[in-house]
Formats: C-alpha cells, sequence, structure tokens
C-alpha cells in the first residue's frame, strides 16, 4: 500500500430487522449514540439518519422472520419460489 492512499471501508449489509429496530429507538427519543450502541451491527451515523428518513417505509412490512433478514425492500419475481426456497 503506498503512503497517502486509505483503504475504503468494507461495505456493510443492515438487515430491514435493523432497519426496523433503529426506527423504533429513534421514534422512542434515544440519542444517536445510544441507538448505534444498541445495534448488532456497526451502522454510521449518516446511514441511519438516512433509513430514518424512510421510517414510514419500514413500519409498513410486516415483521414475518423472512422479512426481517431480507436486506432490501424488493420483493421477488416468484414469490412462490421464495418461499420454497426459506422453507
Amino acid at each position: 500500500m503506498t503512503a497517502g492512499r486509505r483503504r475504503r471501508k468494507v461495505r456493510q449489509d443492515i438487515s430491514i430487522g435493523d432497519k426496523k429496530q433503529i426506527v423504533h429507538l429513534q421514534v422512542a427519543n434515544s440519542t444517536w449514540p445510544v441507538v448505534l450502541q444498541q445495534l448488532p451491527v456497526p451502522v454510521s451515523k449518516r446511514d441511519a439518519q438516512k433509513i430514518t428518513a424512510h421510517a414510514a417505509v419500514y413500519r409498513e412490512m410486516p415483521n414475518d422472520a423472512r422479512t426481517m433478514r431480507r436486506n432490501n425492500r424488493r420483493v421477488g419475481k416468484w414469490p412462490e419460489l421464495d418461499t420454497v426456497v426459506y422453507e
């Protein structure tokens, strides 16, 4: 590695369950340091603020186990296949 060159931060996937937790803690008027310490994965304050900007979307999502583990909001093209694969 050459001098003065920094490595890019590794991208961290944040599950929908973690995003819902961020929204829940922020609605409970927790401070940002408290919210970020409660999470199981490292999340920057900027990313957490972006998530809270879309809070309504995450509140509407179901609380089932399959949804909570996903990392994106998109629904698959073949929901029947997704159900079989999940099981």
